[in-house]
């Protein structure tokens, strides 16, 4: 299981990396934000898995997830390998400058760090701290991640215009402040309720820090989009 692990996340983070780097590339074909959004539908994805899969475990227990697990696969590749055939093919950059001979990808993938360490906490920890801290059932404790990522799928698909009308670097500030009040409000509170409403309003600050910082690597001269990419992830 543990080789089985280190593969998927293998596979998962290059997959992320080739899709991000897409993203970029659709974004500056267009000439028009975008990135946002295709993280929107991530959100929109875990937002349907956390607040449904809490419910299903205590209703049925664990014995439909690993029959569940074949279908969930199915589904994800008939979803995907049409996908692949309309995406842009991109060209390998020659003789592109490595990132360590330029400081801005370092600058952002710490930035990009500092944005998905409470989107990470929240993702592997909120049902843990709402069941073990506050005696939440299953089904209550899987809305704490549910509701972070309800709202961050609204914030990023809201997010693209927010950019185009006030610019990265105040949506950016804005967005860290709100997540940090978030943050706090969850770890302060002392039952269910105001804790959920903390990682709702966490994930409204979250949801486009790391829309903003991933694409800006990719606007490097010589730079080729999957090494920014990849240096932000």
């Amino acid at each position: 299981m543990a080789a089985t692990v280190v593969l998927f996340g293998g596979m998962v983070g290059g997959m992320d990396v080739a899709m991000n780097a897409n993203a970029v590339a659709v974004e500056r074909a267009r000439g028009r934000a975008i990135v946002s959004s295709c993280h929107g539908f991530w959100s929109l994805g875990a937002f349907a898995g956390a607040a449904a899969g809490g419910w299903l475990i205590q209703r049925f227990g664990n014995w439909p997830m690993p029959s569940s697990s074949p279908w969930s696969l199915r589904w994800c590749c008939c979803g995907r390998c049409p996908a692949c055939w309309r995406t842009p093919r991109g060209r390998r950059a020659q003789g592109a400058a490595a990132p360590a001979a330029q400081p801005l990808p370092w600058l952002i993938g710490l930035m990009a760090l500092a944005a998905m360490i409470p989107e990470g906490a929240i993702l592997d920890w909120a049902a843990v701290y709402l069941q073990r801290e506050m005696g939440a059932s299953l089904s209550v404790a899987g809305l704490g991640f549910a509701a972070c990522a309800g709202t961050m799928a609204a914030m990023r698909f809201a997010g693209d215009g927010l950019r185009r009308r006030f610019g990265a670097v105040t949506t950016l500030r804005a967005s860290s402040a709100v997540a940090m009040a978030g943050l706090v409000l969850a770890g302060l509170s002392s039952s269910p309720a105001p804790a959920i409403a903390g990682s709702a309003l966490a994930g409204i600050g979250i949801a486009n820090m790391v829309p903003i910082a991933f694409p800006r690597p990719g606007t490097c001269p010589g730079l080729p989009r999957a090494w920014a990419c990849r240096w932000s992830r």
